[in-house]
């Protein structure tokens, strides 16, 4: 297990982890429909207790503040060594990604695009969970009313879910 794995069992309320390894594949290209491209991380527990990976859940986080870092890590190996998938994805014009970073312009299309790509890989389950904080959780609300019946659940925390009101 990771130490920010160890650390974050210690402070936060989780279940021990079930997969003591995790294999990380970095800057995976996700097309957008403009032809845009958005880098992300896949993030897998190694032991996944006689299940195929494509029947392991996929947690995804749309992010405008890195897939590295104490973010990345946060989501990443905790979560994996919990036995979930997880994609960071980089916003768009952030980490790597193409284009400009316009803040909340372009989350729907590229949330939806990203889900639709995320169902075309060979290791994706068909249950995703949307997660994440403050901006992350904005990435969420932008899809809500038009995500497809993959997404089971949706974890924003720390954010609004009526921005426009709160400026």
């Amino acid at each position: 297990m990771t130490a920010i794995g160890r650390l974050a069992e210690r402070m936060a309320p989780l279940p021990p982890a079930t997969s003591r390894r995790v294999h990380v594949e970095r800057g995976l290209k996700i097309p957008m429909d403009d032809g845009a491209t958005l880098v992300a991380d896949h993030w897998a527990p190694r032991d996944t207790g006689g299940r195929s990976l494509s029947e392991v859940p996929v947690v995804v986080v749309r992010t405008a503040y890195g897939r590295g870092g104490p973010l990345g890590w946060l989501y990443g190996p905790v979560l994996a060594e919990r036995g979930l998938q997880v994609l960071m994805v980089s916003a768009r014009g952030t980490f790597g990604s193409d284009g400009e970073f316009l803040a909340m312009r372009n989350e729907r299309a590229d949330g939806l695009a990203t889900l639709r790509w995320l169902a075309d890989q060979s290791w994706s389950s068909g249950r995703v969970i949307l997660a994440g904080s403050s901006y992350f959780g904005y990435t969420q609300w932008a899809i809500a009313d038009a995500a497809p019946p993959e997404v089971k659940a949706m974890v924003p925390h720390i954010t609004s879910s009526r921005l426009a009101l709160s400026l």
